[in-house]
């Protein structure tokens, strides 16, 4: 398991590092994400359109899977507690996404082609059947996206969690391929 970020992370932390840990997409030097630490402790993650513990976990499970490859760029800077949404030490990551990271590798390969197209089955919700939390998270960003990278990119949830409520809403007939 490649733990690039993590030991980036781990290093920081050992010194009392506060600032910007900046990841960058390693082909075009775009930003990824932005994790911000103060005092050593992790405090926030913004990514894409999400912040907070989940998108933390995703950019982690990204590097250490190789699905993404990143350059990272440390930039020290004033942090104040007020732009946290949680306190992490590196250790807490650490088992945190070791427990979670086994979900995301055998969801990973459930995952629809990012360019089709998904619609609510309207049957189904006459029908009126239950649903998880996680699927009814899932059917209200379908609402507003219909392309499935749209769904992964914009649903506050995690990947695997996305990719687990697809199969289930898939299976109970509530949600249809529009297009491939």
């Amino acid at each position: 398991m490649n733990e690039g970020l993590l030991n980036i992370l781990d290093e920081q932390s050992a010194m009392g590092f506060t600032g910007k840990v900046n990841v960058l997409k390693s082909a075009n030097a775009q930003s990824f994400a932005v994790i911000l630490m103060l005092e050593g402790k992790i405090i926030n993650c913004m990514a894409s359109a999400r912040s907070g513990e989940k998108a933390l976990l995703d950019v982690i499970f990204k590097d250490v899977s190789n699905t993404e490859a990143f350059k990272v760029v440390v930039e020290p800077e004033v942090v104040s507690e007020a732009e946290g949404t949680f306190s992490w030490s590196v250790s807490q990551l650490k088992k945190e996404s070791r427990r979670l990271y086994e979900n995301y590798l055998n969801n990973k390969q459930l995952k629809p082609p990012g360019q089709l197209k998904l619609v609510i089955n309207g049957q189904f919700i006459v029908r009126g059947d239950e649903i998880l939390a996680d699927e009814f998270d899932v059917l209200s960003t379908i609402s507003d996206y219909s392309r499935v990278q749209d769904i992964y990119n914009n649903c506050d949830l995690m990947e695997y969690e996305v990719t687990r409520a697809l199969v289930g809403l898939r299976r109970k007939g509530a949600i249809k391929v529009l297009a491939k």
